[in-house]
């Protein structure tokens, strides 16, 4: 089981960068995007916001 789930979190992983690197290459998202998506992705502003609501209340 464990052998199935590392194969299927690399070829998710596979097929997501394949997919993005074909909406780059039609010019269907741009660096801006990109820049947006990979900051939805950063923990750290969840934690400061989070605390940030904390404080603030």
């Amino acid at each position: 089981i464990e052998n199935q789930f590392i194969l299927l979190l690399t070829s998710t992983g596979i097929l997501l960068g394949l997919y993005s690197f074909e909406l780059l290459l039609i010019k269907e998202i741009n660096k801006n995007d990109i820049k947006f998506f990979l900051s939805l992705l950063n923990i750290k502003s969840y934690k400061d916001s989070f605390l940030d609501e904390i404080r603030n209340d």
